[in-house]
């Protein structure tokens, strides 16, 4: 298993990594094509839980995100989960400004007790999809919020208020 083998995925209303979860889809493709999703979450969980902690009382949320992952992984229809709270996600290579920026959202997060994903995207071919011109850039529910530069902590208090609101 290559070191970048880690998928974000939604696991009830949690967005969670797990490692090793395209490899473990590559190898089981074939054999759980046509199984239903209990088979399929049960032989997932059971490969995964390897090198990825699953808390036992979250299991069965486990198995269903896993057998879900499955099914896009093999262009079959499946129901994704609707997130718990804000999907935040910063796009940039690294660099100081963007690991200032991801620490910022999470203590923004915190003073606003608001739930939300953070993830910070690394991967430059991600981050042309975003097309955006220039990192960091900060995302909220798939709308491009900041570019270029870290906002000041008014401000970026300001842009997951709004975020927020538009939500509800």
């Amino acid at each position: 298993m290559s070191e970048k083998d880690i998928s974000r995925i939604m696991v009830g209303k949690h967005s969670v990594s797990i490692t090793g979860m395209k490899e473990a889809i590559s190898h089981f493709a074939d054999l759980l094509r046509d199984r239903n999703d209990q088979e399929i979450g049960e032989a997932l969980v059971g490969e995964l839980e390897k090198n990825n902690y699953i808390p036992s009382p979250a299991r069965d949320a486990y198995r269903k995100a896993f057998a879900r992952e499955f099914r896009k992984a093999l262009g079959q229809p499946c129901t994704d989960e609707e997130p718990e709270g804000l999907d935040i996600k910063v796009l940039g290579g690294g660099c100081g400004q963007c690991d200032r920026l991801v620490q910022l959202v999470m203590e923004t997060l915190t003073d606003l007790d608001t739930p939300g994903s953070v993830e910070h995207v690394m991967d430059m071919k991600e981050i042309a999809r975003y097309r955006v011109m220039g990192v960091p850039a900060l995302i909220i529910n798939g709308r491009q919020l900041w570019v270029g530069s870290v906002p000041s902590k008014g401000k970026l208090k300001s842009l997951i208020q709004d975020a927020i609101s538009s939500k509800s």
